[in-house]
C-alpha cells in the first residue's frame, strides 16, 4: 500500500454521495493491493513447492541405486502406491527433505516402495518418450535411465563419450552434427524436470 494511501484522511458524510464514492474508491484500492499481495504470495509458495519437489526427486534418484542393492521385495508383485506417497510433504525446504530421505534410508518398506515408485515412472517415462518419437524425447530418457537407474551407475563421462560416436550423431536435412556435453547434461536436467512432474503427478492422484 502506498504512503499516501496509508495516510489519507477520509470524513465519511451518510447523505453526501460523493463521500460515500470517495470511501468505496478507497476500500476498493486498499483491497485491489491486498490481493495483488496475496497473488504474489502464492506465485512465490507455487515456486519454492516445484523447487523443493525437484530437488527431491533429484536426490531419490541419487538414492536409487543404493536402496534397490538392498531392496527386499519384487518390484512387479509390489502394488501399495500409497504407503510410499503419503509419508511426502508437497512443500518443503533442503531439510525438510533431508528428514525425508533419512526416513526412507531407515524404514525398509518404505524404501522399497520408493525403489518400485521410481522404476514404474521410468517405465512410464520411456513409453511417453518412444510415443512422443522425437531423438531429443528418447536421448532424455536414456540419460536419465544410464546416468540414475543403471547398476552400477554409468558416469556422465562415460555416456557423453557414448554420445560422441557415431551413436549420437543427428542428421539434418543440411547437414550432420555430433551431441555434445552440454546437450546431454541439458537433457539429464530437463528429464529430471519431467521426472518430478510426472511423479508428483500421481502423488496428487492418491493424496
Amino acid at each position: 500500500m502506498s504512503e499516501e494511501m496509508e495516510n489519507r484522511q477520509i470524513v465519511i458524510n451518510p447523505d453526501d454521495p460523493e463521500s460515500v464514492k470517495e470511501l468505496a474508491d478507497f476500500v476498493d484500492a486498499v483491497m485491489q493491493k491486498v490481493e495483488q499481495k496475496r497473488k504474489e504470495q502464492r506465485r512465490a509458495n507455487i515456486e519454492k513447492n516445484i523447487a523443493y519437489r525437484k530437488q527431491f526427486i533429484k536426490k531419490c534418484l541419487e538414492k536409487y541405486a543404493e536402496w534397490k542393492s538392498i531392496s527386499t521385495i519384487n518390484s512387479a508383485e509390489f502394488e501399495n502406491d500409497r504407503q510410499c506417497l503419503s509419508v511426502l510433504n508437497k512443500t518443503g525446504s533442503a531439510d525438510d527433505i533431508s528428514r525425508v530421505i533419512a526416513k526412507i534410508d531407515c524404514d525398509p518398506a518404505l524404501r522399497n516402495s520408493i525403489v518400485v515408485q521410481l522404476e514404474k515412472l521410468l517405465e512410464t517415462y520411456g513409453a511417453e518418450c518412444a510415443y512422443i518419437g522425437k531423438s531429443t524425447s528418447e536421448r532424455k530418457y536414456n540419460v536419465l535411465k544410464a546416468y540414475y537407474f543403471t547398476i552400477p551407475r554409468i558416469k556422465m563421462p562415460d555416456i557423453i563419450k557414448l554420445y560422441q560416436t557415431e551413436f549420437g550423431r543427428i542428421s539434418s536435412k543440411t547437414s550432420t552434427v555430433m551431441v555434445d556435453r552440454h546437450t546431454i547434461y541439458r537433457d539429464l536436467r530437463n528429464a529430471i524436470n519431467d521426472f518430478s512432474d510426472l511423479f508428483w503427478g500421481v502423488y496428487n492422484l492418491f493424496c
